[in-house]
């Protein structure tokens, strides 16, 4: 079941989860101050292959307080690293394929050991309702659009990103497997397995599969770059001029009508 954690726990339990990680890391925090220890485990997450996502809200930290090596950005560079800004973001969360930390501490070296933060560890196979829930959110929060004025999201630029990297197989069936339990939650199995979709690239009439919501020639097109937040011009379920993307096929009425 879910477990309480302490001030003095998070870091601990955040230090087994990038350590024991095997497919992906998501780091979402609205202020960075990375020390050199949580630095050391990332490279070896990016070493090892894993996806590491970072979600944060500030493009120029605060650097009060904190050592030399906590204020390094270098890391944001690492290779299979993508870095994306929400300048509304408030939430605090640190998930990996088995296990999500929710919290009120920023990944942020002043608050580990100087405030007083709580949290609580959700385990994947004991607490799957919730544990999807959050995934859930994490990815919503991955494919946000870029925005049109203040309080949107965008990737960061001048050097942090590095490009999207391919899909292996692997991490593409896992990401299916996410959407089809995610689709799972709004449509009926009839509607999923046999309902009429529409290509959200050139709009022609398909299968209605949120997995993989393109026609057979924009599939292969889009397999070429495989980014799954590319904006698109249809939705996969009315066929309506609207952004989309592979993350978030449906325009926000089918999604609300959905729900």
């Amino acid at each position: 079941m879910a477990k309480f954690l302490r001030t003095e726990d998070m870091l601990v339990e955040l230090r087994d989860m990038l350590e024991g990680a095997k497919e992906r890391i998501v780091l979402v925090s609205p202020y960075l101050q990375v020390g050199p220890r949580i630095q050391t485990l990332l490279s070896a997450c990016s070493a090892r292959g894993l996806s590491i996502d970072v979600v944060y809200r500030e493009k120029e930290q605060r650097w009060k307080g904190g050592s030399k090596e906590s204020r390094n950005f270098d890391w944001l560079k690492l290779p299979m690293l993508r870095v994306k800004l929400l300048t509304n973001l408030h939430s605090k969360c640190y998930l990996s394929e088995s296990h999500a930390i929710i919290t009120s501490m920023n990944l942020y070296d002043y608050s580990q050991t100087n405030s007083v933060e709580m949290g609580v560890l959700l385990d994947r196979e004991v607490d799957k309702e919730l544990y999807t829930a959050v995934e859930t959110e994490v990815n919503r929060l991955l494919s946000a659009p870029a925005p049109k004025g203040n309080g949107g999201a965008t990737m960061a630029t001048e050097g942090l990103v590095t490009p999207t990297p391919p899909l292996s197989m692997s991490k593409e069936t896992a990401v299916g497997t996410v959407l089809r339990k995610f689709a799972a939650l709004f449509f009926a199995p009839s509607e999923t397995a046999i309902a009429s979709g529409f290509c959200i690239r050139c709009g022609e009439a398909i299968p209605l599969d949120v997995v993989k919501p393109l026609c057979k020639s924009d599939y292969g097109k889009w397999k070429a770059y495989e980014n799954r937040s590319y904006q698109e011009k249809f939705c996969h379920r009315c066929g309506s001029k609207h952004a989309t993307s592979m993350n978030k096929p449906l325009c926000h009425d089918c999604f609300n009508s959905s729900k």
